[in-house]
């Protein structure tokens, strides 16, 4: 207590010799203070400035880009400009060309007349020659053309004849096809209905038969896959179990093997001493003490370069035994030895278990040494004492020079003592004498051969479920495939068989009245036969006719060519001059009709040209208006730029002044934080004296409180059979008086008394200490598990909620796909199946689809346009389960013909009711049933959009054709009765 009183003093003269230096420095803080508050003032000021800078260049860039546009529309509209000037100059010479053709077509026609007429003379100049040479032969061919003349006669009555025969042929042949087709028809028909009834006997007997084959078999193999299925799960957990058992048979195995070899590579004493422990003769020895702790391989150098020179010592329990072991080295020569007593450290074991705080949170190197037995502990205290483990050098030199002294190692193995001495570098650095694990001292051979067997046939055990349990998902996996597949088949055969029946049942009353209509389509047999006679006698009548006219062909063939043998030679260059003339006179006819046409043609060329001129004309007039406002504002740009470049030089140059001034603020500010610094080093050696005075009083307080409280921990126990006593309290002049030696002596006659007696008095009260740990963790346990039961209740049924909700939504889309799909269509069929029924959440749907007249596919194996059929089936099923007040639907009919888009769109409109539909679409059909249309359009480089109702321009419409309708009705009916009288 007067060690306290004494520190207290100093602390205080320490304290008021400082005061002048803590106002010293107040003033600096308050100058550094002003000094950041002005810097800080100014750096706002900066950073305005440079805002504006940012500000200025953000707006010249615009402006710059603005100009490189106006730039280059300049040039597109002057480029644009020399085309549009081509085109015109073209089309000028066009007009000018057109405005001449009519005179020069004129002037042409003119000519060709006049050639025509000459042509014309010539024309008839040689028909005459013609008709002359003609009548010169006249009197050589007369026989011949008497004799075609009356054979012509006669071939008209012939012809004439075999006209009305062939007549009379055709009417008998088809009043025979007549009455005979209905009755042949009725009987086609009737065979192709009983084909239909053996073709779909034969599918209901085959389908039925293999229906009836998989009402059996899905059965059988679901069965099988339930087996395979708990056989899997029993495999799988066998395999588990055997698995941990195997990893920790291993990881046991290699534990001690390391343990054994680690335990024979520490020297002949070691292993000497240790074989001496195993055999009994010195139970005593504990092991060595770099054995008996384990710490963190981050540390291990650490720890390696400070126990350099006690981790081998080897622990024993009593100097008795230390001595016994000096004595078995001494006498046997094994050689030198380092021991410790166990007993020797128990006065370390309140400064174990006290609570210890380091500078900087680092780790006290006592504290992260790991112990299997916790007597050890102080056997490592012995050594390490309040060594402190740092990252680095740096960091180790700022808490060994602190306030308070510790002994500082780092983690490569620099170390710095209390009293200040520093050791480190080199290239090799000491590890490895401590491990991760704690060493154990005894390993059974017959053990460690006990496991490995152990392993063997829990690996062989290991093996043979890996391969059961892979064969047995392996079998799961095609046998839920097979079921998939089966399923799927019954269902369809489910559904095919029914309409197959139905078809059935109606050919067969088809067959019925089809055999009625046959009998009461039979033509009479009389009746046939009288008209097979009636076409026979007039195919005879025809045939004859036909041969009669033949004949008489012949002879009028046989009279062209005598005569064209005579006048063949004769009149044909006559005849080869007049056709001359003919074809050159139609020449110039066509000629004339051209040039007529094409001044015509010219007129409205003309009017066309001059139109386009015009246009032309205006367009260039807008690129020039153009042209010139671009020039105009580039101008104005210019302008502009130039001012913003003013201004943003003056921002810069403001920019600049701010930051000298912040420069010389802080180089001020520097001065003034340098000398608080020099100030701040003085205070620091004062707090650190002041804190170690503090740390004294601290110790010798802690020092005080532990001796009362030990005071008050004393206390006797009570002991059967004898005496209870009350323990003294003596003053300040007895404990003078106490003879210390004599407390000594009377200190260790008790102590080994008590370690020759070893009662354990505090048995009975650790007992219940440990049996309200136990309760008070049974009882956690308790509720633990019960919470754990309560979550995983609501685990299950949350997932059989989520399971029951899928299904009957899927069940509702399910249908609803069908319908919508054999609707869109119109005949198809669509179907949703779940690729694992027993978890549709692992595994998915699939997605199938039978387009009218095709079979079953899967949708990624169907074109665009039923993709997109199958896709909107399935979109209107789910907004059928879940619908919304607002679609948008981007070019949905882009892949459909006009026939489905007409359905889908029909199907649309029908929704509009509870619903509104917002649809982008090309397609006419599609957004004329809308009701608002609104059309994205562009001009001038710019979009534009217009909103129309079809209703208002409808009813326009038809008020228009009504007017029109009521015209036209009272013109037909004045019209009317002069149609009467027609």
């Amino acid at each position: 207590q007067d060690n306290v009183s004494k520190q207290e003093e100093q602390k205080n003269e320490i304290e008021n010799s400082a005061s002048e230096l803590t106002n010293k420095l107040k003033e600096l803080q308050s100058k550094r203070k002003e000094l950041e508050g002005e810097i800080q003032s100014k750096g706002k000021e900066y950073q305005t400035a440079g805002k504006e800078v940012e500000k200025l260049t953000s707006e010249f860039n615009k402006l710059e880009v603005e100009d490189t546009n106006l730039k280059e529309d300049l040039r597109n509209t002057h480029t644009r400009r020399k085309k549009l000037m081509q085109l015109l100059k073209l089309e000028q010479e066009k007009a000018e060309r057109l405005e001449g053709l009519p005179q020069d077509n004129k002037t042409k026609i003119e000519e060709l007349e006049a050639q025509q007429e000459k042509l014309e003379a010539k024309v008839a100049d040689e028909e005459a020659n013609y008709e002359q040479a003609m009548s010169t032969l006249k009197e050589e061919t007369q026989v011949y053309q008497d004799e075609k003349e009356k054979h012509q006669s006669k071939l008209v009555g012939l012809r004439n004849s075999v006209d009305k025969e062939q007549s009379e042929l055709t009417i008998a042949q088809n009043e025979y096809s007549v009455y005979t087709s209905a009755g042949e028809k009725e009987k086609i028909r009737l065979e192709q209905l009983q084909d239909s009834i053996e073709n779909t006997k034969e599918q209901i007997a085959e389908k039925g038969a293999r229906l009836k084959e998989l009402g059996k078999l899905i059965p059988d193999k679901e069965k099988e896959l339930h087996n395979a299925q708990k056989g899997a799960e029993r495999a799988s957990h066998e395999y588990d179990e055997v698995k941990q058992k195997l990893q920790d048979a291993r990881s046991e195995f290699e534990e001690k093997s390391s343990a054994q070899s680690a335990s024979k590579s520490h020297g002949r004493v070691h292993d000497a001493l240790m074989q001496q422990k195993r055999n009994g003769n010195i139970p005593g020895i504990i092991g060595r003490l770099g054995d008996l702790g384990a710490i963190d391989k981050k540390y291990d150098v650490a720890i390696s370069t400070v126990g350099a020179g006690f981790l081998n010592t080897m622990i024993v329990d009593t100097p008795e035994t230390g001595k016994t072991c000096i004595e078995f080295l001494k006498k046997n020569n094994v050689g030198r030895g380092k021991f410790l007593a166990l007993s020797k450290t128990t006065r370390f074991q309140a400064d174990c278990d006290q609570q210890f705080r380091a500078p900087q949170g680092v780790p006290r190197l006592f504290d992260l040494i790991k112990v299997s037995e916790p007597e050890i502990r102080t056997a490592f205290y012995h050594y390490l004492r309040n060594t402190l483990v740092a990252n680095n050098m740096q960091q180790a030199t700022e808490i060994a020079y602190g306030a308070t002294r510790y002994r500082v190692v780092t983690l490569d193995g620099g170390i710095i003592e209390i009293v200040g001495t520093m050791t480190g570098g080199g290239n090799q650095k000491l590890s490895g004498l401590m491990g991760q694990q704690v060493a154990q001292t005894q390993i059974d051979p017959k053990q460690l051969r006990k496991i490995e067997q152990s392993i063997e046939s829990l690996d062989a055990r290991y093996r043979e479920l890996y391969n059961l349990k892979q064969r047995l998902e392996d079998d799961i996996t095609s046998l839920s495939k097979e079921i998939r597949e089966l399923q799927k088949e019954h269902k369809k055969l489910s559904v095919e068989v029914n309409p197959l029946e139905q078809q059935m049942d109606m050919l067969t009353n088809q067959v019925a009245e089809q055999k009625q209509r046959v009998k009461d389509t039979t033509p009479d047999k009389k009746r046939v036969a009288e008209l097979e006679k009636i076409v026979k006698a007039a195919e005879a009548k025809y045939n004859a006719a036909a041969e009669k006219a033949g004949e008489i062909e012949v002879k009028v063939k046989n009279c062209d060519a005598k005569i064209q043998e005579i006048t063949g030679t004769k009149i044909k260059s006559v005849q080869r001059k007049r056709d001359e003339a003919a074809t050159r006179l139609d020449k110039v006819k066509k000629e004339i009709t051209r040039l007529d046409v094409e001044t015509k043609k010219s007129e409205r060329e003309l009017k066309k040209s001059r139109d386009k001129i015009a246009s032309n004309e205006e367009e260039k007039k807008e690129y020039e208006e153009s042209m010139h406002k671009f020039s105009e504002r580039r101008g104005e740009i210019e302008v502009i730029c130039s001012k913003v470049m003013n201004d943003k030089t003056a921002k810069i140059e403001e920019q600049e002044q701010i930051a000298a001034t912040i420069k010389e603020i802080k180089k001020k500010a520097d001065e003034v934080g340098k000398e608080e610094t020099d100030l701040k080093s003085s205070r620091i050696e004062v707090d650190q004296k002041i804190e170690k005075i503090d740390s004294d009083i601290r110790q010798l307080t802690n020092l005080i409180h532990c001796h009362k409280r030990d005071l008050k921990k004393l206390k006797l126990m009570e002991v059967p059979d004898q005496e209870m006593e009350e323990l003294k309290t003596y003053t300040a002049e007895e404990i003078e008086d106490i003879d210390v030696d004599d407390l000594d002596e009377q200190i260790k006659a008790a102590s080994n008394k008590l370690n020759q007696n070893r009662p354990n008095m505090a048995a009975i009260n650790e007992y219940k200490k440990k049996e309200e740990v136990y309760m008070a963790r049974a009882a956690e346990l308790e509720e633990m598990t019960r919470a754990r039961d309560e979550q995983r209740k609501h685990h299950d049924d949350l997932k059989k909620q989520r399971l029951t909700d899928f299904m009957e939504g899927f069940a509702i889309i399910t249908g609803k796909l069908k319908e919508m799909y054999q609707m869109i269509t119109l005949g198809g069929d669509a179907e949703l199946e779940l690729v694992d029924s027993l978890d549709p959440f692992t595994e998915g749907i699939v997605f199938s689809v039978r387009p009218p007249k095709k079979s079953w596919k899967n949708i990624t194996n169907l074109s665009g346009g039923e993709k997109t059929l199958s896709s909107l089936a399935l979109v209107f099923a789910l907004h059928y389960y879940k619908p919304t007040p607002l679609y948008v639907m981007d070019e949905i009919d882009a892949a459909l013909d006009f026939k489905n888009v007409s359905i889908v769109a029909n199907y649309i409109k029908e929704r509009t009711k509870n619903a509104q539909f917002i649809i982008i679409s090309l397609r006419s059909n599609m957004f004329e049933l809308a009701d608002r249309l609104v059309g994205i359009y562009k001009t001038y480089n710019c979009t534009k959009s217009i909103t129309i109702d079809p209703e208002k321009i409808a009813e326009k419409e038809n008020a228009e054709k009504g007017i029109l309708t009521s015209n036209s009705q009272h013109q037909l009916s004045s019209q009317q009765p002069l149609r009467e009288v027609n």
